[in-house]
């Protein structure tokens, strides 16, 4: 069914963790709060997250679950792996025990397990890091995004030593 039959408009969020919000996450015990933690730390999808293996330092998304259909790798920093192993449970289980876990600790609004992605984005451009910030170019590759223009067409590189200085910016910041 298309959006035109259904009228469905999808919702741009602008969520990002606060640092209090951040903090309190990081004071949780449950493996709930491991995924969430694990997400802000690598900026991956839950999907990813769940379904992604560990090789070394990299956590290796396959192509089969990546949303551009492009296998892809996240450095992983010694904070993310203290993470590991994931929970074997869905998405929905999480971001349903998350839905209350806001509400005990009335977060309002409540966040979900992709605005921690969006916080890992916004965290290593954010202007406090002066002239730690990670370049925008980065932050995409990071995040498995399709560049665009010439970028695109002509820039192939991986940026392996970019990436992993940006997952330790991350995990400072």
């Amino acid at each position: 069914v298309s959006r035109r039959v259904t009228g469905y408009e999808p919702v741009h969020r602008k969520r990002v963790l606060s640092d209090d919000e951040i903090r309190l996450l990081w004071t949780e015990s449950s493996a709930n709060a491991r995924v969430l933690r694990f997400l802000m730390l690598t900026g991956l999808r839950i999907s990813e997250a769940q379904k992604g293996h560990q090789d070394g330092d990299r956590w290796i998304v396959p192509a089969t679950i990546s949303k551009n259909n492009r296998s892809h790798w996240v450095h992983i920093p010694d904070q993310a792996k203290a993470q590991l192993p994931l929970p074997a449970c869905s998405p929905t289980n999480v971001q349903a025990w998350l839905k209350r876990w806001c509400q005990r600790h009335e977060i309002d609004p409540a966040f979900t397990p992709h605005d921690c992605r969006r916080t890992a984005a916004t965290r290593m451009q954010d202007d406090r890091l002066g002239a730690d910030k990670v370049q925008p170019f980065i932050v995409e590759r990071v995040l498995n995004h399709t560049l665009e223009g010439v970028m695109a067409v002509y820039n192939h590189a991986e940026y392996e030593v970019d990436r992993a200085v940006a997952a330790a910016t991350l995990v400072r910041h």
